[in-house]
């Protein structure tokens, strides 16, 4: 077929201060995330490829938390599909 696939994978954990500027007292935030995802190039010719690929990111545990306050789960933080697309041209 003249292609190959690609995997892509990636967790972690973040922690953010002052996450919403001029607040205060200041907001703090974090949780965990990770996605999953792959890739493939389709070759065109020999100097053009068309790269597809679909990933899906998630997370959990995702709060905020201002001052002193209980941290609150962040309901902004949410999984999702993505799907791209991309041409590569080489010369």
């Amino acid at each position: 077929m003249g292609t190959e696939l690609d995997l892509v994978g990636t967790v972690g954990t973040y922690r953010g201060t002052d996450a919403v500027n001029g607040a205060t007292p200041d907001v703090d935030d974090g949780g965990n995330y990770w996605l999953v995802g792959f890739t493939s190039p389709f070759a065109i010719n020999k100097s053009t490829k068309l790269i597809v690929g679909w990933s899906f990111a998630g997370g959990n545990g995702a709060w905020t938390q201002q001052g002193n306050m209980k941290k609150i789960p962040n309901p902004e933080a949410v999984n999702r599909g993505v799907v791209t697309a991309s041409l590569a041209w080489t010369f």
